[in-house]
């Protein structure tokens, strides 16, 4: 994959207001110049971010022997990282330090999300076993730092969540506003459209779905945690006239993200 980096997705400077909060909110700076280079100074960036936060303030989640969480960097020059001491979360500022993960987390998987678009437009290139493999990897990745991301107790998710609600943000303030991920949901909907899917095994596309399923069960335990399965989203409260809870509207749109996926072999 390493060889193939500056294929990455590059955003329009058009990009819609909303985007430019979210980009705002959790520091992410745009930039022009060799791709290969800045995205892989972005990955070397945050694996170092991601090893010191949790080395301050501990986990609460379950360990990660595979690394899926900062072997990025190992995983694309296949290089074997030395295993990490996981320690329990023990924050002297839990607020803080809460806010710090929500913050770090959420860098570690926008720059994973550039890694899946050229890993996408690589299956869609090759539909061959290592396409899958790298595009599978990178999902479980993305998985794992949705969940360090909500890697805090969830009583102090309040806190973090008034952050996100005006006026520092706008009205509805969404994970939707992420102008990666709006390239990645395209990107997914050519794989089906190219025929790429229709392209690999049966095995292969069985493991690409399952990568996939892996990321929106990762998205619906963090609503869960947050009490998404009794309130709802930022977004759903400002649109207002909605019944459902935040975990419903999202295991909602993982039913119907998936299904672009379904099995056709």
């Amino acid at each position: 994959m390493t060889d193939n980096l500056d294929t990455g997705f590059t955003p329009e400077d058009t990009s819609p207001p909303a985007c430019e909060v979210h980009d705002d909110f959790f520091v992410i700076r745009r930039a022009e110049g060799d791709s290969a280079a800045l995205l892989a100074g972005a990955i070397l960036l945050s694996d170092l971010l991601v090893q010191r936060d949790l080395a301050a303030n501990g986990t609460t989640v379950d360990s990660d022997p595979e690394r899926m969480l900062i072997g990025v960097s190992g995983y694309l020059t296949s290089t074997t990282l030395p295993a990490s001491e996981d320690r329990p979360w023990h924050a002297e500022d839990p607020a803080a330090a809460a806010n710090h993960r929500w913050l770090v987390g959420h860098q570690r998987f926008f720059v994973l999300m550039q890694l899946l678009i050229i890993s996408v437009k690589q299956l869609r290139d090759k539909a061959d076993a290592d396409a899958v493999q790298d595009f599978a990897w990178l999902c479980r990745s993305s998985a794992h730092a949705m969940r360090y991301a909500a890697d805090f107790p969830p009583e102090i998710y309040g806190v973090v969540r008034e952050t996100m609600v005006p006026p520092v943000v706008n009205a509805g303030f969404s994970g939707l506003q992420t102008r990666d991920h709006r390239e990645l949901v395209v990107q997914f909907r050519k794989l089906k459209q190219d025929g790429a899917m229709a392209r690999l095994s049966h095995d292969d596309a069985a493991e690409v779905r399952g990568a996939i399923q892996e990321m929106y069960d990762a998205h619906l335990w963090v609503c869960d945690r947050f009490g998404g399965r009794t309130e709802q989203s930022l977004l759903m409260e400002q649109l207002g006239g909605k019944t459902e809870t935040g975990l419903e509207a999202a295991e909602k749109l993982a039913r119907q993200r998936l299904a672009t996926f379904a099995a056709h072999h």
